[in-house]
């Protein structure tokens, strides 16, 4: 059953991905995303006026899509993790990455986490600001 009023429209799931900094007998540092586990959310794509669901900005490497997105849930989450397959109540993904061959869910990166309270000053929800991953794997790599 619900907690409260807050869980009971957070129908859709997505995966977090928490991140692992290693160092190699080298002393190069490595970065390792690991599954942590499933939380239920809410997520919508920001459409308004000010935002673009998706837009394109030019940057000196090149082209970057972005895609941001917002998620209502009732887990604290933290800036340095990752969140993947977003996922509708039925199971079917909502972000793939439409231009890959496999349509890999779409990875977004944790903008910022604000805490939302009910009127008596207990923490209802957090609504989380994501944007998609410039590095679209969650493999082990270099920083």
């Amino acid at each position: 059953m619900f907690k409260s009023y807050a869980e009971s429209y957070m129908n859709m799931k997505a995966d977090i991905y928490i991140q692992k900094n290693c160092q190699s007998d080298s002393g190069a540092i490595t970065r390792q995303w690991l599954y942590e586990k499933t939380i239920s959310c809410k997520a919508e794509a920001l459409t308004n006026y000010r935002f673009a669901m998706k837009k394109i900005d030019q940057t000196p490497e090149g082209f970057v899509d972005n895609l941001d997105l917002r998620i209502k849930t009732t887990e604290p989450l933290s800036r340095r993790w990752r969140i993947t397959a977003v996922k509708s109540n039925d199971g079917q993904s909502v972000f793939r990455e439409m231009d890959k061959i496999s349509e890999d869910d779409t990875i977004f990166e944790i903008k910022s986490v604000v805490p939302i309270t009910d009127p008596f000053g207990r923490i209802s929800y957090y609504e989380v600001l994501l944007r998609r991953a410039t590095v679209q794997n969650n493999d082990i790599y270099s920083t």
